[in-house]
């Protein structure tokens, strides 16, 4: 699973922060730290997005098959 978080301030762009984990602890804890470092307090809007999914580009060679690229899939995540 990974998330991305599009931080917003004054209603323009400010970052993306991009989660890529494999341990769901850590994971949620780095979530939790960076939305912590975006406050809404201080006017910035978070989007918190999460993907489970993500589509392969494959390429089929006489060796074998070779991964050319991954996306994830992004789906709103719930109000955090």
């Amino acid at each position: 699973m990974r998330y991305k978080i599009k931080i917003t301030k004054d209603k323009k762009p400010f970052c993306d922060v991009a989660i890529e984990n494999n341990d769901h602890k850590t994971r949620d804890e780095i979530l939790a730290l960076a939305l912590t470092r975006f406050p809404t307090t201080e006017g910035f809007t978070r989007e918190v997005l999460f993907s489970d999914d993500e589509v392969r580009y494959l390429k089929s060679t006489p060796t074998g098959i070779e991964v050319l690229a991954v996306q994830p899939i992004y789906q709103p995540c719930n109000e955090r």
